[in-house]
């Protein structure tokens, strides 16, 4: 049987690597870094400061295409500290292997979607390329 037993580290700003430690005595640092996709927007602006009251970091990558600047603005005045942030596009394959590696992801959160059904009706595959297609980079 696996036992394990819970040591956090030091809390080393911004990230936070937590410890285990098993039966055996082999250790596993994990970061706690998570990827919150259109973090910038109503939704996505509530998680970032949630996983950060929880103890995570959160990372955002939005292209403001359907969101402001001023959230995260927002977001700071909250936490008291500015979050990551990458403007880019998560359709593009290249960014997100940077940022899973400078960044070190442990989980992902999506919420970078289109979300007017009038538009949705009228321009469907632009809805499916985003909502979906940002989904298989």
């Amino acid at each position: 049987m696996l036992r394990s037993k819970f040591y956090p580290l030091p809390k080393q700003k911004p990230s936070i690597i937590y410890q285990y430690r098993f039966f055996n005595q082999r250790t596993l640092y994990l970061f706690m870094n998570i990827l919150v996709t259109g973090g910038a927007g109503f939704i996505g602006s509530h998680t970032v400061v949630a996983l950060s009251e929880a103890g995570f970091t959160p990372i955002i990558v939005d292209d403001f295409s359907n969101s402001n600047h001023s959230v995260l603005r927002g977001i700071e005045k909250i936490l008291g500290h500015k979050p990551r942030c990458y403007p880019d596009s998560c359709h593009d394959s290249e960014v997100l292997r940077r940022i899973f590696t400078e960044q070190k992801i442990s989980g992902v959160i999506h919420f970078a979607a289109f979300k007017a059904v009038g538009e949705s009706m009228r321009e469907p595959l632009k809805y499916y390329d985003n909502n979906v297609g940002s989904l298989i980079v």
